[in-house]
């Protein structure tokens, strides 16, 4: 995790060296015509390539809904009654957002976290699921 974050200042202070390596060149062109370009030329890598690996770092913004991964596919859709105590439904929830149990863990795992029992992350993915229902009917 560290890494991700050493990326992403890494890049920045390279991107701020450049940024000055720029500005630097750029005062002293008069002064020392021959040194100055080196300065802008150095300068101007450094600010790319900090600015570039800034952008590869997870430091980025990145907006993503919790509740919506590629591993859920609001295509799929039940057509029988959405009743918790049929274990038809509670079948496809399970399915759908993949509700299994681990056994390493002891605890069953639904893509928002982690729960002691299938009836409360069966509950949670019903809910979840009535909550994505109008979207997928609306065809957002």
């Amino acid at each position: 995790m560290l890494a991700y974050y050493a990326e992403g200042a890494i890049g920045f202070v390279m991107a701020i060296i450049g940024v000055i390596g720029i500005v630097v060149g750029i005062i002293t062109i008069d002064l020392t015509p021959n040194e100055a370009w080196y300065y802008i030329i150095a300068g101007t890598v450094l600010a790319f390539a900090g600015g570039y690996l800034r952008y590869l770092s997870r430091q980025t913004f990145r907006v993503r809904d919790p509740f919506v991964g590629p591993h859920i596919s609001l295509l799929s859709t039940y057509e029988g009654q959405r009743d918790l105590s049929d274990a038809a439904y509670r079948d496809f929830l399970m399915k759908k957002y993949h509700v299994n149990k681990k056994n390493v863990l002891g605890k069953y795992v639904l893509h928002v976290g982690l729960f002691d029992d299938a009836e409360t992350a069966i509950r949670l993915a019903d809910a979840i699921d009535s909550h994505m229902r109008p979207v997928a009917d609306s065809g957002a």
